[in-house]
């Protein structure tokens, strides 16, 4: 008669698949920084991976879905970063110093996100950017400039300066430093 597994090991087994997807994110992330799209090889992301390459095929369908995976896990988490920052009730001002703060520090336990990010522009005019990606930074993006209209409203702010270059310059100057 079998059975089953005890609980621990299941639990272990569990813990270590979870593990070894975030290793093969980690590793895709930082070929897809440093190389792009094209020139990156599920071989070159296994052997930085230090996993099997046939490990990859559990995980994700093919290279470009493990694209998106790397993609979707950063841009999700910068927003989880990110987002109470551009929620929360305080002054303008003091809502983007929150948002620099979240930001920078995101970007330093993420380093490769930028990189990866122009690559994505430059290199695929985003077009590996899934809808939600989307939808998720032009949300982001929507609610920061909103903020500097709203203390351009309050005073706090110069009025002559278009928001959504506020935030394009705010940004840049960010990433400029990764």
């Amino acid at each position: 008669m079998p059975t089953s597994p005890p609980r621990d090991r299941i639990a272990d087994s569990a813990s270590s698949t979870a593990a070894a997807r975030d290793t093969l994110l980690d590793a895709a992330e930082r070929r897809f920084a440093r190389q792009g799209f094209a020139a990156t090889t599920i071989k070159a992301i296994a052997a930085e991976a230090q996993l099997n390459s046939a490990l990859l095929y559990y995980y994700f369908a093919n290279k470009e879905d493990l694209y998106h995976a790397v993609l979707r896990r950063r841009i999700t988490g910068l927003a989880a970063d990110v987002g109470p920052a551009l929620m929360a009730p305080v002054p303008p001002a003091e809502a983007i110093r929150r948002v620099v703060h979240a930001y920078v520090g995101f970007l330093l336990l993420h380093p490769e996100l930028p990189i990866l990010m122009q690559r994505e522009v430059l290199d695929h005019a985003a077009a590996h950017a899934l809808p939600e990606i989307k939808a998720s930074a032009g949300a982001l993006f929507q609610r920061f400039a909103g903020i500097i209209r709203a203390g351009q409203e309050s005073g706090d702010f110069r009025r002559d300066i278009d928001p959504v270059h506020a935030v394009v310059s705010i940004v840049g100057q960010i990433i400029y430093a990764f």
